[in-house]
């Protein structure tokens, strides 16, 4: 007859709980940072996803917390209902964009500027489908690719 199990000790069990409440927690957290691409709204703050992956979701932050960009313009295509191509997309940053880019960070987007400008648009698919999606986020990024540590809104050159 083999020995009886020792019941685990009072401890353990409650070491095993607050990992398990910790890993809960993060995973909670981490979840509640995640933001639909397509509903960033101006002023948000968010980690700039690789340019190899199809952005759906981001990592949102308070934009005194370290991040990559921050949202300046949300904007809806008016250019028709074909899906635009590179020329098209190019003329409609320009139009658009742009000129915001200044009013929001404070000086142009053509001069020396530690900033950079890019944009999130709904891929083919949304497009058409019947949401008929046509939404464009812009958003402020440094140039040397560094995170920024407070909103780039007014203050030209500052991180």
């Amino acid at each position: 007859m083999a020995p009886a199990a020792k019941p685990p000790s009072k401890m353990r069990t409650y070491i095993i709980g607050a990992v398990v409440l910790a890993v809960l927690a993060f995973g909670a957290y981490t979840i509640s940072q995640n933001q639909n691409a397509g509903d960033l709204a101006v002023g948000q703050c968010f980690d700039e996803p690789g340019r190899d992956v199809d952005i759906t979701t981001v990592v949102k932050h308070a934009c005194t917390e370290a991040h990559d960009a921050e949202v300046f313009m949300v904007v809806e295509y008016d250019e028709g209902d074909t899906y635009p191509i590179s020329i098209s997309l190019d003329s409609f940053i320009d139009e658009n964009c742009v000129p915001e880019f200044e009013n929001y960070v404070g000086e142009p987007y053509d001069i020396d500027t530690p900033y950079d400008l890019g944009y999130f648009y709904p891929d083919e698919e949304a497009w058409t489908d019947s949401k008929k999606d046509r939404t464009f986020t812009c958003y402020v990024v440094r140039t040397d690719g560094t995170k920024l540590t407070q909103s780039v809104k007014g203050a030209p050159a500052a991180s």
